[in-house]
């Protein structure tokens, strides 16, 4: 599968100034290479490191991280004991997304960048966009690759979803931000553009204050 870059550069950054629709193209560049392989693997626990984790977030989100809780995609939360079918398995996976994952990552930004990305219809435009030229692909690819690392069938049908809203919704806000030319918002949000081809951050746990979860491998 290949994906046309200079498509890409036209439609999602065809406001953008040379400079920073170059810059924009470089730092999306590692989510397109792993796409054109039909594969969207996320890497393992050390590949990337908590300070960098902890920095991205705090400088894109303004929130202070105090602990990294991060989960493998294809082990899950725990391993399954024996005697427990794997449909409650995918039960509580499912229930641990919906209850113990507060403040997700795609709201979060949305809260902080909406305004400012809104303009003009900025924002609209390159969502649609997006999920025209790259966003079904990216689903795809996300979805075999779970399916091919997962230790149960289906067993975290919920993760990868939410990996793909995450990393959606923090490439859209930082193409709109090209798109306007703000290298304001884009420098904030370049630490996490960065690790989120890697490892994912999702949201926080709602009774511990500072706790990010983050998903790996």
């Amino acid at each position: 599968m290949s994906i046309d870059r200079t498509e890409l550069k036209s439609v999602l950054l065809n406001d953008a100034e040379t400079e920073i629709a170059e810059r924009a193209m470089i730092a999306l560049e590692p989510f397109v290479a792993k796409i054109e392989t039909g594969l969207f693997p996320l890497t393992d626990s050390i590949a990337v490191a908590n300070d960098q984790i902890r920095a991205a977030v705090e400088l894109a989100l303004k929130e202070e991280i105090t602990l990294i809780d991060r989960i493998s995609l294809s082990a899950g939360l725990f391993p399954k004991p024996d005697p427990v079918t794997v449909e409650f398995y995918r039960r509580c996976l499912h229930e641990y997304l919906l209850s113990d994952v507060a403040r997700k990552i795609q709201s979060r930004l949305r809260e902080l960048y909406g305004e400012t990305l809104y303009k003009r219809g900025v924002f609209y435009y390159t969502e649609e966009n997006f999920q025209r030229l790259l966003g079904e692909q990216l689903r795809c690819a996300l979805k075999k690759a779970a399916r091919q690392s997962e230790q149960h069938p289906k067993q975290w049908e919920d993760g990868w979803k939410e990996i793909f809203r995450a990393i959606q919704a923090t490439l859209i806000c930082y193409l709109s931000a090209a798109r306007l030319n703000n290298t304001v918002v884009m420098t904030k949000l370049e630490p996490l553009v960065t690790i989120v081809h890697q490892n994912v951050p999702i949201g926080y746990k709602p009774y511990e204050p500072g706790t990010l979860i983050v998903f790996v491998a």
